[in-house]
């Protein structure tokens, strides 16, 4: 049997450079997060194009899975009926954020 480590680890890319991850964090520091929130839900069509490279993030880190791990993720059958509900919910939670969640983790499904 293929025992899994189960432990998502679902960046795909960093700032390695300081000085942009400096600056940012500085951008975020002063509220642009917010600023460009309030963008998205005044301009339909950057809501659209962000909501699209969201969805192409998450595609491409469910299609870096080994087809054993996805199999499993996506089995009904992966816990033993003695397992509790708390362990499927886990799974089932580590499913959604690994298949549908945006850049940084983000639900970007609400954003339609």
């Amino acid at each position: 049997e293929n025992k899994h480590n189960q432990t998502p680890f679902p960046t795909m890319y960093w700032l390695t450079c300081h000085h942009v991850s400096k600056a940012i964090s500085e951008i975020e520091r002063n509220g642009y997060v917010r600023k460009f929130q309030s963008r998205l839900e005044d301009d339909a069509s950057l809501a659209k194009d962000w909501w699209q490279c969201h969805e192409e993030y998450a595609a491409e880190r469910w299609g870096l899975l080994s087809d054993s791990d996805r199999e499993w993720l996506l089995s009904t059958n992966q816990l033993d009926e003695e397992e509790n509900n708390s362990e499927q919910r886990k799974v089932d939670s580590m499913r959604e954020m690994i298949q549908y969640s945006g850049v940084a983790g983000t639900d970007h499904r609400r954003l339609r």
